[in-house]
């Protein structure tokens, strides 16, 4: 309709003609980058105005564990952490947006017997900066370029911190990247919370508190 108004066009045209519109902000947007969406708050940009009876399934693919964290999404990847077959490795795996096809994974001793289980809890984060950050239940957390899975690096955060204790259910807290600052939950008695470097995983600061929680923090 507003091809039909002559004071609307003319108000939109600029000195040089009418410019396209830039659609970066909607990819981004479309982007499910971590725990809760890209804003940890649950929300997307737009749905559609009605949901088909029948789920419409491009693929599938099974699990070697019951699935019990998130899964981290953009255009291009769709990112989320399993385990191996015998239940010793975590397994981080990436797939192929378009068809499914796993383009990389990452495996890491993980040999524990934790309640529901022993696959990772959290959900991983995609960042701006081309990485994904991927923590698992036994506290192995792996800074990871996330074209090709290579590692960049990584800290166990038991071995680093120091043990919390005993943890039931594992390592639940989703990494939560603020600037250049990841946030994440050791629980140990001098490092409850921490912040780590996202480009080096230097530790910035750590502050004393108590085990960690099973939510994930939000800013």
């Amino acid at each position: 309709a507003v091809a039909t108004l002559p004071e609307i066009l003319e108000a939109l045209e600029s000195l040089i003609g009418f410019l396209p519109v830039e659609r970066s902000a909607d990819r981004k947007s479309a982007a499910w980058s971590g725990w809760r969406g890209p804003n940890r708050d649950g929300r997307v940009a737009r749905l559609p105005a009605t949901l088909s009876a029948e789920p419409y399934i491009l693929g599938e693919l099974s699990l070697a564990r019951a699935g019990l964290g998130g899964i981290a999404a953009t255009e291009k990847f769709v990112i989320f952490g399993d385990r191996d077959v015998d239940d010793f490795h975590d397994v981080f795996r990436c797939l192929d947006a378009e068809t499914g096809e796993q383009l990389w994974q990452v495996e890491r001793l993980a040999i524990g017997s934790l309640d529901y289980g022993n696959s990772p809890r959290t959900t991983p984060l995609i960042a701006d900066n081309g990485r994904v950050y991927c923590l698992g239940a036994h506290g192995d957390l792996l800074c990871l370029n996330l074209t090709d899975g290579d590692v960049i690096w990584e800290h166990n955060l038991r071995e680093k911190f120091g043990s919390p204790g005993e943890l039931p259910w594992g390592y639940c807290g989703s990494p939560l990247l603020i600037g250049n600052n990841l946030i994440v939950n050791p629980g140990a008695a001098n490092a409850s919370i921490v912040a780590l470097d996202s480009q080096t995983g230097d530790v910035v600061w750590q502050c004393p508190g108590e085990q960690p929680s099973y939510g994930s923090l939000k800013h």
